[in-house]
């Protein structure tokens, strides 16, 4: 019952904060500050949607499952549950609920323009592979106490299961079938990206469009070629020479080993310190039940997560994308175009150029360091 009040207590306490913006939101893309402010809302509501399914899940699945003898199947069992918990408690009523709110207080369409039927698939490989892999890592250390380990021997290697899943497989399976440039009648941003990466020998890339309201572009690594995803928006509002900046900065993300460099040891050592953290400070204070315990545990969960997983990778990952940016403008051989591109991205996500990121340096930031450069990449 005290998490119960709690989370009561959280989705109350964001409820005004997200009406008030409804109400002065007229379906347009929201101001940096007033985004902000709604998106402290809407994961506070999240948290309190995250408690409830939590204790709604130890109330009855937990109590449904009576574990078998044998230990083996008892891991696997343990680790099948511990990762549904994690997939409804975390992906579903956390950050998919948190994101719902975010837009409907800004009475915005949904971000990605994807029916159900292409949106069931992904969401069942989510399912699948956090149950499968959270039962995996069980498995893997009580292997590894049956042959004398100690289980923080093996915790890196559990805990880094979902997000190399994450990171590296699941972004495949959600854009392989998506569509090509070639669909928006812009082959020749894909022919020019063709001949970039004859002239310098790169890897082959995919290009795929992310549709609907996105305005950003990602890529990640793959075994026989790379993944390079753009949102729609930028095909939609982008000039030709910004669009080619855009993917030559996801280019070079790839070239210099951006993702595996930083996912491996950061994401595996990051998340590895949290959970050993939750287990030995956040644990006990839920054990107690008490309405005031359960929050300050929750508040310190969030603050070894804000450290661990998004704080300590988030230096890295601004050093990386200056990296990105100078490599980028070797490609370019100028770096006008990608300064106009980072001024338009700024632009679509009405966010000042000085406005600061968790993952990123500001803009203006980006954009002082690139006029640094000479016109072939290296320091003038």
């Amino acid at each position: 019952m005290a998490i119960l009040a709690v989370a009561a207590s959280l989705a109350l306490a964001a409820l005004p904060v997200l009406l008030w913006v409804r109400s002065k939101s007229n379906g347009e893309e929201p101001g940096h500050r007033v985004n902000q402010m709604t998106w402290i809302a809407a994961l506070v509501m999240g948290g309190g949607a995250a408690l409830t399914s939590l204790e709604a899940l130890s109330a009855t699945v937990w109590t449904w499952i009576d574990r078998p003898s044998n230990a083996w199947l008892s891991s696997l069992c343990l680790g099948a549950m511990m990762g549904l918990t994690i997939y409804v408690s975390i992906w579903v009523a956390l950050f998919r609920l948190a994101a719902a709110v975010h837009r409907w207080s800004f009475r915005l369409p949904p971000e990605q323009a994807a029916s159900w039927r292409d949106k069931l698939p992904v969401e069942v490989y989510l399912l699948l592979a956090t149950v499968g892999g959270i039962a995996f890592a069980v498995v893997l250390g009580h292997a590894a106490t049956t042959i004398g380990l100690p289980v923080w021997a093996v915790v890196p290697l559990m805990v880094a299961i979902l997000p190399l899943y994450q990171t590296f497989a699941l972004p495949w399976l959600t854009y392989l079938r998506a569509p090509r440039l070639t669909s928006r009648n812009i082959a020749d941003v894909e022919a020019w990206l063709e001949d970039l990466r004859l002239e310098r020998r790169l890897p082959s890339f995919h290009v795929r469009i992310q549709e609907g309201r996105i305005a950003n572009a990602f890529a990640t690594a793959g075994l026989g070629a790379h993944l390079v995803v753009i949102g729609g928006r930028l095909l939609e509002r982008m000039s030709h020479s910004q669009l080619c900046a855009v993917l030559a900065h996801e280019v070079a993300h790839v070239v210099k080993r951006h993702v595996p460099r930083l996912v491996l040891p950061l994401t595996i050592v990051g998340t590895w310190l949290h959970v050993l953290c939750v287990i030995s400070f956040v644990h006990p204070l839920f054990d107690r039940q008490e309405p005031l315990l359960v929050v300050t545990g929750a508040a310190l969960a969030g603050a070894f997560a804000g450290l661990f997983i998004v704080a300590i990778p988030g230096v890295f990952m601004r050093r990386m994308e200056f990296q990105a940016d100078r490599l980028a403008v070797e490609m370019l051989g100028d770096g006008e175009p990608l300064v106009d591109a980072l001024t338009k991205l700024a632009e679509l996500n009405k966010q000042p150029l000085d406005a600061r990121s968790w993952s990123h340096p500001t803009m203006q930031a980006r954009i002082d360091a690139i006029r640094a450069l000479a016109p072939n990449g290296a320091p003038s």
